[in-house]
C-alpha cells in the first residue's frame, strides 16, 4: 500500500518539477535568442 500511494504522490511532484524546468529552460533559450 505504502509504494502505491508513494508512487501517487511522487510522480505528479516530478512532472511539475520536470514541466517548471521546461518553462525556465524555455524562457533562458527565448533571452538568450532576444539577445543575440
Amino acid at each position: 500500500m505504502s509504494r502505491i500511494l508513494n508512487t501517487e504522490i511522487i510522480i505528479p511532484v516530478i512532472e511539475k518539477l520536470v514541466k517548471k524546468a521546461c518553462y525556465e529552460l524555455d524562457d533562458n533559450l527565448m533571452c538568450s535568442f532576444r539577445k543575440a
